[in-house]
């Protein structure tokens, strides 16, 4: 059952990241029904949880608690990751390294697990 949800869900999440301000492209009924646990694993797999979370907020569609306080905890997260890539760069810089070329904002505002 939860492989159906994840099918539906990824098809809702694609549309709200190319479509943003079109409010035809949500199935309406399958929102309010939403199993917001489930969208929530699909969206950190795909690190696209503040993204969603956007396009979510930008069609007035207002997810349960459980889906905003993931979104709160990610924007933590992501706060320490880009504090650590400053401490980083300046270790860098203090060894005379002119340049890094650092992939973690290729899915900003969201963020992978590591820094590369």
């Amino acid at each position: 059952m939860r492989k159906s949800f994840e099918r539906q869900y990824a098809d809702v999440a694609l549309k709200l990241l190319l479509e943003q301000k079109n409010e035809s492209i949500i199935n309406h009924s399958l929102l309010s029904g939403m199993k917001w646990d489930v969208l929530i694993d699909l969206a950190k797999e795909n690190r696209i949880l503040l993204r969603l979370y956007e396009g979510l907020v930008n069609l007035d569609v207002q997810p349960d608690e459980y889906f905003r306080n993931a979104v709160e905890a990610e924007r933590k997260r992501i706060g320490r990751t880009i504090e650590l890539m400053a401490k980083i760069s300046k270790v860098f810089e203090a060894a005379g390294i002119d340049f890094v070329f650092i992939k973690n904002y290729q899915h900003y505002p969201d963020m992978g697990d590591d820094i590369d």
